[in-house]
């Protein structure tokens, strides 16, 4: 299984920036086997004769306010095609058929379009923590504040020590999903 997030420029993966990745890979007892994470860089890598192109995507004042990322992280990210790269990598070697994350279907959108430029073509299945969460409160008729990752981080005593950036929310959905497992829900 993996642990993934991703920040972004915006929320539509067609015309906004992968600003971010992180991910974890564990095994069935959550052990970690392997952890990456990386700011992407908006521009191309020469690969031998072959340049690797990719068309730089918006990066919205908004989406940029709340994830902190500088347009000079940015520019000093890694390639956008060793990115994928990496990612398809993982998925691969690893043997990875689940994907966690919070709303993971977000991250999942703007992780197929990189992996679909760069032609790998990977079917995972997703884990929503968010799905998981709101199915054990309305099971357990628990009144939560929010089902945002803060929110429920909160309501369970996780602490993210990063949050808004890939790798600490990547940490903390990690254990909101250790926890509701916990607690009997999947």
């Amino acid at each position: 299984m993996m642990v993934l997030d991703t920040e972004t420029g915006g929320t539509n993966p067609k015309n906004d920036a992968l600003c971010e990745i992180a991910f974890v890979v564990i095994d069935d007892r959550m052990n970690e086997l392997h952890r990456y994470e990386a700011i992407v860089a908006p521009h191309y890598v020469q690969y031998g004769d072959e340049p690797c192109e990719v068309r730089l995507g918006e990066y919205k004042e908004r989406a940029m306010e709340v994830n902190g990322i500088s347009m000079d992280e940015i520019e000093k990210g890694e390639s956008y095609c060793v990115v994928a790269e990496e990612t398809a990598f993982s998925l691969i070697s690893l043997d990875v058929l689940h994907v966690i994350g919070h709303n993971i279907a977000f991250d999942i959108r703007f992780v197929n379009a990189m992996l679909r430029s760069e032609e790998y073509q990977i079917s995972i299945a997703p884990i929503c923590t968010l799905k998981i969460a709101k199915k054990w409160a309305k099971e357990k008729d628990v009144e939560i504040e929010s089902f945002s990752l803060t929110g429920l981080c909160k309501h369970f005593g996780i602490v993210n020590n990063n949050p808004h950036r890939a790798m600490g929310d990547v940490e903390a959905t990690l254990e909101l999903y250790k926890k509701l497992k916990e607690l009997g829900v999947e």
